[in-house]
C-alpha cells in the first residue's frame, strides 16, 4: 500500500523510510516483507488495532509475523500502550501467545501518572545499556518516584486478572445489545470489540484493516456520535478511532450507554432514510 499521511506536518522522508504493511494480510505481508527483507530494522504493530477503531488480528497472523521476523532477524514490536494490563496481565502478547522482541508500555501501566515502560529481550535491550550499549536512551520522566510508586500499586491489582476479565465481560455485554439493536431495526453497521474497548462502523462488512475502517459510513458515525453527545455519553468524534469501558463503569452505566446508542441509531435511519 501507499504510505497515506494521517496528518499535515509529516515529512517527506518519513513515507520514504517506512514500509506499509497490510494488517491481517498473510500473503501480503509475506510478499512484502520478503522484498524489503535487507532493509527492514523492524516490524511495528498494535497487536490489536486500536488506532483503526478496534481491529482484532485474524487467526495466525500474529504468530505469522512473529515467525517471518525470526527468519529474517527483523525486530518484531508490539505496541503495547492500549493493549497492555487491559486484556490480560501480561498483555496481548500473553493473550494471543506470541512475544515479540520488543514491546512499549503506557497509560495503564500507572492508571493515568506519567510513565511509559520499553521492555524486550536481553539481546535487543543491551544496545541501550548505559556503558555497553550504542544507541542514546534519555527521559525527562525516567524513573519518576510518584509515577514508579503508582504503577507498583496499579499492577499488583492488575496481576490476579479480576479486572481484565469484567473488562472483557463489559464490553461482550455492550456489543450484544448493540448488535442486537442494529438487527432489530435492520441498520447497515457493526460493533468490533476487545477488553473492553470497541468502535462502531457504519457496514455491512467485517473491518479487518486500516483501509477498510477508513471506507465506513463517516457521515453516518457523525450523526451517531453527535446524538450520543446529546445523550450526555462521550464518544470521539473519528470513525478509525476507539472508545471503550473501564472498572468504574457499572451496570447502571452499561444501560444508560446501550439506551443512548439506541436512540443515536434511530437518528441514524431516521436521517438517511431512502
Amino acid at each position: 500500500p501507499v504510505p497515506i499521511p494521517e496528518s499535515a506536518g509529516l515529512a517527506r522522508g518519513v513515507a520514504e523510510n517506512v514500509v506499509i504493511i497490510p494488517f491481517n494480510n498473510i500473503e501480503a505481508t509475506e510478499r512484502i516483507i520478503s522484498k524489503h527483507r535487507d532493509e527492514l530494522a523492524a516490524i511495528i504493530v498494535e497487536p490489536v488495532m486500536f488506532n483503526s477503531g478496534c481491529i482484532l488480528p485474524r487467526e495466525g497472523y500474529l504468530e505469522f509475523l512473529r515467525k517471518i521476523t525470526r527468519e529474517h532477524g527483523i525486530v518484531l514490536i508490539f505496541d503495547e500502550v492500549i493493549t497492555g494490563f487491559r486484556s490480560a496481565p501480561g498483555g496481548a502478547q500473553e493473550y494471543f501467545g506470541v512475544t515479540p522482541d520488543l514491546s512499549v508500555f503506557g497509560k495503564a501501566i500507572a492508571n493515568g501518572f506519567a510513565l511509559s515502560a520499553v521492555v524486550g529481550k536481553k539481546e535487543v535491550m543491551e544496545s541501550v545499556h548505559p556503558k555497553r550499549g550504542k544507541v542514546a536512551y534519555a527521559g525527562t520522566y525516567n524513573s519518576n518516584y510518584i509515577s514508579l510508586a503508582a504503577a507498583r500499586v496499579v499492577l499488583e491489582e492488575l496481576r490476579d486478572g479480576k479486572v481484565q476479565k469484567y473488562l472483557h465481560e463489559a464490553g461482550a455485554k455492550l456489543a450484544k445489545m448493540f448488535s442486537e439493536m442494529i438487527e432489530e431495526l435492520n441498520i447497515k453497521a457493526r460493533i468490533q470489540h476487545f477488553a473492553g474497548k470497541f468502535q462502531v462502523y457504519f457496514t455491512d462488512r467485517e473491518v479487518v484493516d486500516y483501509r477498510s475502517a477508513l471506507a465506513c459510513d463517516s457521515r453516518k458515525y457523525s450523526v451517531f456520535q453527535e446524538s450520543m453527545l446529546n445523550s450526555r455519553i462521550y464518544m470521539l468524534p473519528f470513525h478509525t478511532i476507539h472508545h471503550g469501558v473501564t472498572l468504574a463503569h457499572t451496570e447502571h452505566d452499561l444501560e444508560s450507554i446501550s439506551s443512548a446508542m439506541r436512540r443515536a441509531l434511530k437518528e441514524v435511519k431516521d436521517r438517511f432514510a431512502g
